[in-house]
């Protein structure tokens, strides 16, 4: 298995995640169906509830390259989306925090310059009925391109600092949302640590 002293990274495939979930399924080589190398088997409801479960992939890549390639990366964690989405799909934006690991090309990585506060932000915002609303409007086919994503309104980190929810500002009250929802095994503890939780 690949344990978390291995040399190799599990290597993230877009079915892998749901919105706010690192763990919506694991993949495995598709046994009976040509037009497609892989599926995904949904994570249950009770592994869920087990911090210490985690998705299996079905390829991994050596932690050494996975840290060359994310050298100007400090953190334990990364943000992406899904890429491939579907008309028949009830959303079109699907992001996720997910652990510092691999990933392939379905799971474009948006990295936050200010680090993860910005990033309890970010993934609010895209994961928003709102945000999702704009990326159908301009996806063309059932690959939510980068282009997409960059042409599509995001507001900036300080409008959730400026704004408030009762006492606290629209950032304070998201980060311990988004904390809740993404920080759910024990894979996830370098996220925890950098927000302070």
């Amino acid at each position: 298995g690949v344990g978390a002293q291995s040399s190799y990274s599990p290597l993230y495939e877009g079915r892998m995640l749901g919105m706010y979930d690192h763990r919506q399924a694991s993949c495995s080589n598709a046994a009976d169906n040509s037009y497609r190398s892989g599926e995904g088997t949904a994570t249950s409801e009770l592994q869920h509830r087990r911090a210490t479960y985690e998705v299996t992939s079905r390829y991994v890549a050596p932690r050494a390259e996975v840290n060359r390639r994310l050298a100007g990366w400090q953190h334990d964690w990364l943000l992406g989306f899904k890429d491939i989405s579907s008309a028949t799909n009830s959303r079109t934006m699907i992001a996720s925090l997910l652990p510092r690991t691999a990933v392939g090309n379905k799971i474009p990585l948006l990295l936050p310059v200010g680090g993860p506060r910005v990033a309890t932000c970010l993934i609010a915002t895209l994961n928003s009925l709102a945000y999702d609303f704009a990326c159908r409007q301009h996806i063309g086919n059932i690959t939510l391109n980068w282009h997409v994503v960059r042409q599509t309104p995001i507001p900036g980190p300080e409008a959730f600092e400026g704004r408030r929810i009762g006492r606290k500002a629209i950032a304070d009250w998201l980060k311990e949302r988004v904390w809740k929802l993404t920080a759910t095994s024990k894979a996830m503890t370098g996220w925890s640590r950098a927000l302070d939780m």
